[in-house]
């Protein structure tokens, strides 16, 4: 008996003397330690610097003027329509209010360029109308998904399109006039024409197009 009362005895003796050791030498709360330690500052950045696909973690889609032309399609919107994470919302038939949405995100989450200006229209909710966009007059287009506001602001929260019209030319004048006409099922059809006047130092570019069509 007398064994293991002494025994109990160290045991209690023991445990109050770590409980001292620990508040004599400051051992703190977690919590307090927590507080107590400097977060590290964050800083993100981004840069317009050309770089070339392969080494950009974004994912991009490009129409070349002859992928566009062996699609045949009269809209902008046919086009999207084939691209990855794309939807396109039409508010009725051709020439009604049309909508793209980039991954689930909302039309005006998404930014359209045209030859670089922005075209998102402000008294429309900073969305883009792509209607009444043929693609007569297309040159390229490049298309980014995933959020781009680092670079463009909060208009490219969903991605960024790129339309660009005025094809590239050589050095010098150049003077080039295109007419295109066609003809579908019920009674649809297109006529366009372009014209490109080119010097080293500006470019003029003037494109008429007209689409009718019977059906839907």
């Amino acid at each position: 008996m007398t064994i293991r009362i002494y025994s109990k005895v160290i045991y209690r003796l023991t445990l109050l003397l770590t409980v001292a050791c620990n508040t004599a030498f400051g051992a703190t709360n977690p919590s307090q330690t927590a507080s107590s330690q400097t977060m590290t500052t964050i800083t993100v950045t981004a840069s317009r610097t050309p770089i070339s696909i392969d080494e950009t973690a974004s994912a991009i889609s490009i129409l070349s003027k002859q992928e566009i032309q062996q699609r045949n399609a009269n809209s902008i919107a046919d086009l999207l329509r084939e691209i990855p994470g794309f939807a396109v919302s039409q508010q009725g038939s051709r020439g009604a209010v049309t909508q793209i949405r980039v991954r689930g995100a909302e039309a005006n989450q998404v930014l359209v360029l045209i030859d670089g200006i922005e075209a998102n229209d402000v008294s429309q909710g900073s969305e883009f109308n792509f209607a009444h966009l043929n693609t007569d007059q297309i040159e390229r287009i490049e298309i980014v998904r995933g959020p781009q506001s680092a670079l463009w602001g909060s208009d490219a929260l969903a991605g960024v399109i790129n339309i660009i019209t005025i094809p590239r030319v050589d050095s010098g004048t150049h003077h080039r006039l295109s007419l295109d006409s066609a003809i579908g099922a019920f009674n649809s059809q297109t006529i366009g024409a372009n014209y490109l006047f080119s010097e080293p130092q500006y470019q003029f570019s003037l494109g008429i197009n007209d689409y009718r069509t019977d059906g839907t």
